[in-house]
């Protein structure tokens, strides 16, 4: 169906599998074994995930809204606002979406008993509102904002789950590991989505110019783009080497370094096709490349089984 394709329910599948891991497999079992009291039970955590699936869903509504003019240039196949689905129709799910997202978000913080977190929704959502409206057509801010978004998935629910998570101290060498675990997936969250936020710029750069856009490619060139593109992917790579060493050495999980470490081959396969690139479809590629690099950081959190 049309409104499936628009929210992008695959990456709503992986927001979700994301939070349930976090949840279920790194925070809850841990905090049983110690007979620690979780800040969430299901039916909270559930409304929580569900909660950041509708600000998710309705940040893609609002995002095609606004880009609707260049993706008649840039992905004219896959348009969908103007073409499957009307704009006032568009507008009307981004309002009933952000809506209900709010109601549940305002039943659960005083579930909670935490009515301060009555203003998180609100600030979210207006985050992403003013990134489909002006953040976006800017030199990386939006990228940084996007970036910081796609991290914050796994961090609201080590946030929600703070108070729990430092009673957890009392066993320190568990504490440390899934503190390590979760920073780690944050880091590398935010980089790769950064690395791939710029990349999909350099493909878009037609439409993005003739839309007035003024992103990294457009402001600064190709090349400075791709430079900063290519010493990002670096870091990453260094930050998967410096992360498996820890986990290796500091954390007595030789496996757990081992799999950071793999993860790093495809980044350097990634920095040597970014020097290669030079036409719109070896950047969507290398778009699509970096998602599944993105993808793998879920490794990530099945290391403090392994």
């Amino acid at each position: 169906m049309p409104l499936f394709k628009l929210i992008r329910w695959p990456n709503l599948v992986i927001v979700a599998l994301t939070q349930i891991l976090i949840f279920n497999w790194v925070l809850l079992p841990s905090f049983e074994q110690y007979n620690i009291r979780s800040s969430l039970d299901q039916n909270q955590f559930f409304l929580l995930s569900l909660v950041t699936l509708l600000l998710s869903a309705g940040g893609y509504i609002i995002n095609d809204i606004y880009d609707r003019d260049i993706d008649k240039i840039d992905k004219p196949e896959r348009l969908i606002i103007g073409k499957e689905i009307d704009l006032p129709t568009a507008y009307w799910l981004y309002f009933v979406i952000h809506l209900i997202g709010f109601l549940l978000a305002l039943y659960l913080a005083f579930v909670v008993e935490k009515p301060g977190y009555v203003g998180l929704f609100p600030l979210a959502s207006t985050g992403l509102y003013v990134y489909s409206r002006w953040l976006k057509r800017m030199p990386l801010w939006g990228n940084l904002l996007i970036a910081l978004y796609c991290s914050g998935v796994a961090g609201i629910i080590w946030f929600a789950e703070r108070n729990a998570f430092t009673e957890l101290a009392i066993a320190e060498r568990t504490y440390q590991k899934i503190g390590a675990v979760l920073i780690t997936y944050l880091v590398f969250a935010f980089l790769t989505t950064l690395f791939r936020e710029l990349i999909k710029d350099m493909e878009d750069i037609e439409g993005d110019s003739g839309g007035g856009f003024r992103t990294a490619p457009i402001v600064w060139g190709m090349n400075t783009c791709r430079q900063l593109v290519s010493v990002l992917g670096v870091v990453i790579l260094f930050f998967l080497l410096a992360a498996g060493w820890f986990f290796w050495q500091k954390l007595g999980s030789p496996v757990s370094g081992v799999v950071l470490m793999v993860m790093s081959l495809p980044m350097c396969l990634l920095l040597f096709k970014l020097t290669q690139a030079n036409e719109k479809k070896h950047f969507h590629q290398l778009s699509q490349w970096a998602k599944l690099l993105m993808l793998s950081g879920i490794l990530i959190l099945f290391l403090l089984e392994i």
